[in-house]
């Protein structure tokens, strides 16, 4: 037989292990089926970049993405079964998942205002005490973006590149630089694109933030949408995360911030003294249960943002002062302390 077929023995075993860890059975179980992909792949067919992933995932131990990337392996190192291939005894039943290959995602974002759509050419009730005030800036970056699988096995999404995600980080911009949104450009983003393995996904986990070293770096050397000087604060504190900004109404109108960044940085890359850290990192982990990518999107709520603060008063929050305790609490971040809540996470929701 050419070699670039296994033989039906090695298919069954593999089938065999496959079984055991798709019904649920201990990690090993699932560790070697990883195994076995690469081996069986290994030196079948050099240089196929396919099965050059299958082996890479193996020796990586990538469980859910071996377990998904199952049938192009199959497809590809499986024994021909026309009459003239003269394996005998092949199976005739084997796993093989017509949709096993990467798939294309699309995650939807949805401004909100309580249960109001988003537009910066509206008026809305909002803060503690509740006045009157209209949307001047709404945008956020994010970055390591996961899909979760029936099992409860986080995949990671590949992002695609274009001017609003790149190296990894995706910008959800929801103004569009009409009415009193002021602080951005015409320009918006709803969604973050990319492809994960085939699978059964029931929930979705993702940062809020740009990551430590694209955060410090020199931002005239960074693409889009990391070289947006709206959402720059400086080379120490690095970019603004999360900007929700409102207006109030009236006579004496008063902008109120909610800005989102890393604190308490070390270095002065100014003085030539690079950022090797920040005490404050304030990227928040979001995490929601119950999403499907096909039919589900993601709710993002301004009103929980401003819910807890007098946004006719002050400056709001700048991440520096007790001014963000509530929105902090509303993103799941303790401003105190610096550590992660869930729990206490509103601003996201899944519809």
């Amino acid at each position: 037989m050419h070699d670039r077929f296994l033989r039906p023995r090695l298919l069954s075993a593999l089938l065999v292990t496959i079984t055991t860890a798709a019904c649920g059975d201990d990690a090993p179980a699932d560790r070697n089926a990883c195994d076995f992909v690469s081996e069986a792949c290994h030196d079948v067919a050099p240089g196929d970049p396919a099965i050059a992933e299958c082996d890479e995932l193996g020796h990586a131990g990538v469980v859910t993405a071996c377990e998904a990337r199952l049938a192009s392996c199959l497809a590809l190192c499986a024994p021909q079964t026309d009459a003239g291939s003269g394996d005998a005894g092949a199976p005739t039943d084997a796993y093989v998942p017509s949709d096993a290959g990467p798939r294309d995602v699309v995650v939807r974002f949805v401004p909100r205002v309580g249960s109001e759509a988003f537009d910066c050419e509206s008026t809305y009730t909002m803060g503690s005490p509740a006045v009157l005030a209209s949307p001047v800036d709404f945008r956020f970056y994010v970055h390591d973006v996961r899909l979760v699988d029936a099992r409860g096995e986080e995949v990671a999404l590949a992002m695609s590149e274009d001017d609003f995600q790149h190296m990894g980080v995706a910008l959800i911009d929801f103004e569009d630089a009409t009415g009193t949104c002021d602080s951005g450009d015409a320009e918006t983003r709803d969604t973050i694109r990319g492809t994960v393995p085939a699978g059964d996904y029931v929930g979705l986990r993702f940062r809020i933030g740009v990551p430590f070293a694209l955060n410090h770096a020199d931002l005239t050397s960074l693409p889009s949408p990391l070289n947006r000087t709206s959402l720059f604060w400086s080379w120490r504190g690095g970019h603004l995360f999360f900007s929700g900004v409102t207006r109030t109404a009236g006579d004496a109108p008063n902008t109120h911030f909610t800005h989102v960044g890393s604190t308490m940085c070390s270095g002065d890359p100014a003085m030539g003294m690079p950022v090797t850290g920040c005490a404050r990192p304030n990227r928040p982990s979001i995490d929601l249960d119950g999403f499907d990518p096909e039919s589900d999107a993601i709710i993002v709520d301004l009103a929980e943002v401003k819910a807890d603060v007098d946004v006719a008063t002050g400056a709001g929050c700048h991440s520096f002062t007790d001014a963000c305790a509530f929105p902090f609490d509303a993103l799941g971040l303790n401003w105190s302390t610096g550590s992660e809540t869930p729990s206490t996470q509103t601003v996201f929701r899944v519809e």
